[in-house]
């Protein structure tokens, strides 16, 4: 088109110039955007896929059963009681050292 308006004189060779370079830039960032859209649905079909294996991962979790967990709150109570008692039977032997240190 462009071409054919310079044939026929009704735009300088200035013009034609300058609209060719307008059309290389809006060409080039078509290309641009193109490769970028491309790239994002590639990302978007990785995290789909990512969010799928989560999804999955927290549905298994959620069939976990309710009674391990009370086990390992009852494990963890009675890993606690033995702490304190072991603390409990430390401070008392500390205190019989000092008693016989001072006799």
């Amino acid at each position: 088109m462009v071409v054919w308006l310079f044939s026929a004189g009704k735009i300088t060779c200035t013009r034609v110039a300058e609209l060719k370079g307008k059309y290389t830039l809006l060409h080039k960032t078509v290309i641009s955007l193109q490769e970028s859209e491309i790239q994002l649905l590639q990302e978007a079909k990785r995290l789909s896929v990512e969010l799928e294996q989560q999804q999955h991962e927290l549905e298994k979790a959620e069939q976990f059963p309710e009674e391990s967990f009370s086990e390992v709150l009852q494990i963890r109570k009675q890993l606690l009681s033995c702490q304190d008692e072991y603390n409990a039977i430390k401070e008392r032997e500390s205190d019989m050292q000092y008693k016989i240190r001072c006799l």
